[in-house]
């Protein structure tokens, strides 16, 4: 008998280091990449997007996979044959999105999105106060002096498109108008007339750019539906570290919806009482209300915000959570081109390698019948720990830290992510102070807005496989009623959760452009719940939250399925 011949550990670690910077050097070559992971080389370019350097990055991607799949881990640290299997994980799902067709097509050829790529590519710029006034609007001048050559790069590659992305990024593009103007403004009052002129000159040159792409946009043919197969949503799932079938996904979502609107109705039931209206009203009228009547009024939603991100932090800090250098986030109002695509609030995450005195974002929701920020006072607890403390600002530069790998530091799990930053919503009942603390109005809107969870799911199965089936949550729906695959599914998110028509559209244009991010949100939410009760049993009277959160963290920005082997390995469950 033969045994096998191992290269030494040490050697095999050098091969995997050497495929991480690879894999890094690559993604640098992007300029706006570049910008936003923190490295600055060449904040003044737009990136090529033409056809044939999107085929060389999908290039890149399968040379970046090959190299992770020609290593041998049996040798490996527990955590560096965890990098390998998550990097091989992580491409594979790149890939999957680049290359599966939409409508018969190459992605790329069929998905218009340059007027938003272009306002984050300056966004990311400049609301960079890490930046010198000098560097930061030399750099725009350069950016925006080029957007007229990258919407000509769009609109040759494109050969059909989806008529809900095209409209969507139409609307985008005039958003982008007045983010031009804005930066003009500010570039004269931060650095004087001298690069306030040479950035009004490039706009002026950019906008009859924007306005020749819409009209070009607007006369492309149009393609449908969007579905890809019952496989490509198999591999989308896989790839994301997930191991149920749609099928096993469809039913946790039902499940998850029932139980959630079993406890609205109590909470409505609860308002009810509280405020002598009847039990028979919708709760969605009831939370509608609530809203109107709790709405604070424009730019006075600022000061409250920064009074509650104070309170999370220190919170945070009284939950035993580990302090994460550099969280800080700024809150802006929504930017006009994403006014449309992100009615909710977002936030804005600053690159794994940017400055510590760089700020993640925080987008505030903007009212789209006025134009103000729309901020409800029983909103903003919930606001601020999902978007930012113990939320995703907090958890990613946790695990964006210099202690991870490359790696970690690299990937992107939807999944972690957003079910970590759903969790931290959960800790409102204990994060609110004063009279609401208790209100059962505050519980209710708390419920409502968890809702979406559910059908998010449905629909994103539905929008990657064509199968009505998904649509079919009980409580009433009926999918025939609305006449195509996309108001089919603002129909349900609507039936469900209430939102409205402008809401619902918003919503449902970027599940159908993102396939597989939808479900995350409560994949990975029921995932870490399931290990935080799995750890309560297995260490009994030694569980404490701010130990499994730590151990959530130290796991880094990992798929769940890969985050409960790393809680296993160190006997946490």
């Amino acid at each position: 008998m033969t045994l096998p011949s191992y290269t030494p550990v040490h050697e095999r670690l050098a091969e995997l280091e050497s495929a991480e910077r690879y894999w890094l050097s690559e993604l640098k070559r992007d300029p706006t990449l570049d910008t936003w992971l923190g490295f600055h080389r060449d904040d003044g370019s737009l990136p090529d997007i033409s056809l044939e350097a999107l085929q060389s990055d999908v290039e890149s991607d399968r040379r970046i996979l090959r190299r992770l799949q020609r290593i041998d881990t049996r040798r490996f640290p527990f955590d560096r044959r965890l990098d390998v299997e998550v990097g091989r994980s992580y491409i594979s799902n790149c890939l999957a999105h680049s290359t599966t067709p939409i409508c018969g097509r190459q992605p790329c050829t069929v998905t218009p999105d340059a007027p938003e790529e272009i306002g984050d590519a300056l966004l990311m710029l400049l609301q960079n106060d890490a930046l010198s006034s000098e560097h930061k609007f030399e750099s725009l001048a350069g950016r925006i002096k080029q957007i007229p050559r990258y919407l000509r790069q769009e609109e040759r590659r494109l050969d059909a498109v989806v008529p809900r992305w095209r409209d969507h990024q139409v609307a985008c593009a005039r958003g982008l108008y007045t983010f031009l103007d804005q930066i003009v403004q500010s570039s004269y009052a931060a650095a004087g007339s001298g690069y306030g002129k040479r950035l009004e000159s490039a706009v002026q040159r950019a906008k009859p750019a924007l306005d020749e792409y819409v009209e070009a946009v607007m006369q492309k043919p149009r393609t449908g539906p969007i579905f890809r197969g019952v496989g490509f949503a198999e591999e989308v799932i896989g790839s994301l570290g997930v191991q149920m079938t749609p099928g096993d996904l469809y039913r946790m979502a039902v499940d998850y919806t029932d139980g959630q609107l079993k406890r609205i109705e109590e909470a409505k039931n609860r308002v009810c009482e509280k405020r002598g209206w009847s039990r028979r009203t919708d709760f969605r009228e009831i939370v509608s209300l609530l809203r109107d009547m709790t709405r604070l009024p424009g730019i006075e939603a600022v000061a409250p915000l920064m009074d509650t991100l104070r309170r999370a932090e220190r919170y945070a800090s009284e939950q035993g959570l580990p302090e994460a250098r550099g969280y800080g986030v700024k809150a802006i109002r929504t930017p006009p081109y994403s006014e449309t695509s992100l009615p909710m609030g977002a936030l804005f995450i600053k690159g794994p390698f940017e400055s510590h005195d760089t700020r993640h974002l925080l987008y505030l929701p903007v009212n789209a019948k006025d134009g103000q920020i729309s901020l409800t006072s029983l909103e903003l607890d919930s606001l601020i720990l999902h978007e930012a403390i113990p939320g995703h600002a907090y958890h990613l530069t946790h695990t964006n830290g210099e202690k991870f790998s490359l790696t970690r530091r690299l990937v992107s799990a939807l999944d972690t992510q957003e079910g970590f930053a759903c969790m931290a919503e959960s800790m409102a009942s204990g994060f609110c102070q004063g009279p609401d603390r208790d209100a059962p109005e505050k519980k209710l809107l708390e419920l409502a807005f968890m809702l979406r969870l559910g059908p998010r799911v449905c629909i994103d199965l539905y929008l990657m496989t064509g199968k009505e089936d998904f649509l079919d949550m009980g409580h009433g729906f009926d999918p025939r009623s609305y006449r195509g695959p996309l108001q089919r599914a603002e129909g349900l998110l609507r039936h469900i959760t209430g939102f409205d028509r402008a809401v619902a559209e918003s919503e449902v244009g970027w599940y159908s452009q993102c396939p597989g991010y939808p479900l995350s949100y409560l994949v990975g939410y029921q995932s870490l719940c399931q290990m935080k009760r799995d750890a309560k049993r297995h260490l009994g009277p030694g569980y404490s939250d701010s130990g499994f959160f730590n151990a959530v963290l130290e796991a880094g920005n990992i798929p769940t399925s890969y985050v409960r082997r790393t809680l296993e390995h160190h006997g946490f469950v």
